[in-house]
């Protein structure tokens, strides 16, 4: 999508600029989901060789041996699922960031209490009213929002119907002009002899 094809659909310069905007916020989510996901990858891939290395190591080992390896492959499991959930928890926070309008997501986030935000059904709960919170207190961290009666459709100049009127008096008939004369005496015979006699 380019600005040459929305012209083309006959798209004014301030719908496209809309629709670019929007179209760059999808875009830099998409990007952050994909970087996210390549991040799972490569911790995964690293643990999988890892693990390989190691169970080729157990032939020579003995009991001993094993079971503390054993014991260091837990603390290194679970240090991976954390490093897993930081990454997820990120990911849903940086996507709650890209729509918040936020001018620079990343002072946000440092200014959020990370303990207060719990990730439920791939969501983070707690955000929206912390995000509310600091919109409200902090309205210079944000891009000014359009309320939903403020989007108003803005027509051009010189579009629309204007009626024509015509000037008041100037034709000797008692300040009214010929056309009025007309129409009284369309809809008022009795009246509009008056007026001319």
């Amino acid at each position: 999508m380019n600005t040459d094809t929305l012209k083309k659909l006959g798209l004014t310069q301030e719908q496209i600029d809309a629709v670019m905007a929007e179209n760059g916020k999808d875009i830099k989510a998409e990007q952050g989901k994909a970087e996210s996901l390549k991040k799972e990858r490569d911790t995964l891939q690293a643990q999988l060789v890892d693990a390989t290395e190691t169970i080729k190591g157990y032939k020579d080992m003995d009991i001993d041996a094993i079971q503390k390896s054993a014991d260091d492959w837990e603390e290194k499991y679970k240090a991976s699922v954390q490093e897993l959930e930081d990454l997820r928890f990120d990911s849903l926070l940086d996507k709650g960031l890209t729509g918040s309008g936020a001018y620079d997501a990343d002072i946000v986030k440092k200014l959020l209490d990370r303990e207060a935000l719990l990730v439920k059904d791939g969501k983070l709960e707690g955000l929206d009213k912390q995000l509310a919170h600091m919109q409200e207190h902090r309205p210079y961290l944000f891009a000014p929002q359009e309320k939903p009666d403020e989007q108003q459709e803005t027509k051009p100049e010189g579009s629309g119907f204007k009626p024509f009127v015509p000037p008041a008096g100037g034709d000797g008939a008692g300040g009214k002009t010929s056309m009025a004369q007309e129409i009284a005496a369309i809809f008022n015979p009795s009246q509009a002899a008056d007026t001319k006699g």
